[in-house]
This record gives structure tokens, sequence and C-alpha cells, in this order.
């Protein structure tokens, strides 16, 4: 059942008999709905300056409303060049009839935040046009939500585990929403990095860190890490400035959680952590039976 008793200062999108404004229309999805092109918009050159995107669909905000954008024809983004490369979509909300979303060539350094990159253009040196990338293109991410680590509202000690599914091996978890069962303790002397994870039955638990001036995760080889939460001395609650999200459920453009073995990677002892959650543990024999949710790499010198 509902009831006529506003409980938690609620909006609810929307009521019977509401008159509708664009602005609450627009407010509907937001935070609901993942932002990104879900289809089409994709470039062809013109010429040496122009570039035409495909018909498209996408779900574009600014950071207050969201709205579903929708072409039928191609448009010519004009004023393409070496450093106006990148093609975006740019929306904002507007208190007026005709307004639409905006489709530009910008500079990197020129992308807003709530932009949603088509794609950059790639030139040569004499100033042709010779592709596209698309690797760093607004893609939406239907799973960011899953089992995200947040703070409680009002912050506190603890933190909240949203739901979401895990697989181990041949094993798929479902993790339901949950509050963190025990307060985190803050640290006394020097910060700690605890570790949020789940085990292979399913359990959220958490991994505490040692106090240290540059203090480094005690890493739960075998799990699945969440969250690295960056506690300083006497902390009290726990803001999202405190969680490091440590998912791989990511967008590929934040390569900050991957893995990177593109450069050289020491082992001197201990664990070698990767924010993706891949360790390697410092063994001298291969393992008696392989254990599930661990991987082995055996490197021979």
């Amino acid at each position: 059942m509902s009831t006529a008793i506003d409980k938690g200062n609620q909006n609810v999108y929307f009521q019977y008999g509401d008159p509708l404004t664009g602005a609450e229309f627009d407010g509907k999805d937001l935070n609901v709905s993942a932002l990104g092109i879900y289809s089409g918009a994709i470039l062809s050159t013109i010429d040496n300056a122009d570039v035409a995107v495909s018909p498209w669909t996408c779900i574009i905000g600014d950071g207050t409303n969201t709205v579903t954008g929708r072409t039928t024809s191609s448009y010519t983004v004009p004023s393409v060049s070496s450093t106006a490369n990148t093609i975006v979509l740019r929306w904002f909300y507007a208190n007026q009839t005709n307004w639409y979303v905006d489709m530009l060539a910008v500079a990197p350094a020129s992308v807003q935040t709530n932009d949603l990159i088509v794609g950059v253009v790639n030139y040569s040196v004499g100033g042709v046009i010779t592709g596209y990338n698309y690797s760093t293109r607004s893609n939406p991410i239907a799973f960011n939500k899953f089992m995200t680590v947040t703070p409680t509202s009002p912050a506190s000690m603890k933190v909240v585990i949203n739901g979401g599914w895990c697989t181990y091996g041949v094993s798929t978890l479902y993790v339901p929403t949950q509050l963190l069962s025990s307060s985190i303790t803050a640290p006394v002397a020097n910060p700690r990095i605890d570790v949020i994870y789940i085990n292979t039955g399913g359990s959220v638990l958490v991994s505490t860190g040692t106090e240290a001036v540059s203090p480094v995760p005690n890493y739960p080889i075998g799990n699945v890490v969440l969250a690295y939460l960056n506690l300083s001395v006497a902390i009290s609650t726990i803001t999202s400035a405190v969680i490091q999200d440590a998912r791989s459920l990511l967008t590929a453009t934040n390569n900050a959680y991957f893995m990177d073995l593109t450069s050289n990677q020491t082992v001197v002892s201990g664990t070698k952590l990767f924010q993706g959650g891949f360790g390697i543990p410092p063994v001298t024999s291969d393992p008696v039976s392989p254990v599930n949710g661990q991987m082995w790499l055996r490197i021979d010198f």
C-alpha cells in the first residue's frame, strides 16, 4: 500500500493530477538510467574540416536533469581540426520550448564533465583525417551500480554495500544490499587502509590494514575486492572521499582501476597489489591443489 504522508521528504515522479514541467520530467531518471550513447553516432569524413555523425540515441544530463536524445538523420559537425578533434554531445536544461542536444568538435582539454564523447578524429601531420578512435566513447555502464560501497546517510563509521552479482570460477553468487555488520574503527597513530571484500561464500567482510605513515592494504588473496577505505587518524565518519572503488565492473576509461602490466612490476616481499584486485603472492612452490577464486602465476628465472 501507499500513504498520503510524505515519509522521508520524497520526490515522486509523477503523482496523479500533477502538471508536468520540463525540469520535473527531466529529473525523473536522474541517477537511475545510465548516461551514454546507446546506438549509432558513427563518424565519417565529409572533408578534412567536416565530419558526419550518423543517427544516434543517447541519455544525457547536466548533473541535475536528464533527457533521452535521438536523431533520425546524419548531422555534419563543422570546424573539426587536429586540435579540436574530439566530437561530443552536450546538453543542459533551459526553460524554453526548442532546446536540443548539441554536437560539437572540441579540444580534448575542453571536454566538459557532463559531455558524452562520440569519438576522436585522427589527423596526419599534414592535416588529413586518417580515421577515428572510439576508445574514450561514453558508453552506458548498465552495471555501474552493482556492489558499490557507499556511505550511510547520514555518514557514520559503517558503509552500505549495494547488491549485485560476482563470479568465482564457474560459480555465480548474488550479494544482497546490506549495511556493514560492524563499525570501522578509526586509526589511532597513523593512517590505515581497510579492504571491503566478498569471500567465496558470498559474505561481505573487512580486511583491516596496519597503521603506517604510508599504509598499504592487507589484501585478501582469492577474494573479490569491492573497495578500499583510506582512513585518517581519528576519523569519525566515512564519506565518499574515503571510499576508493576497486570493483572490476568499471568503465574502461578509468584506467586507475585496471591492472597495468605494460611496465615493469617488481615483487620484493609480501603481495604485489594491483588496484583492480589482482595479487601475486610470493610463493616458493606450486600450490598443492587449486583454490577456487585464486589465480596462480608462476614465473621461472
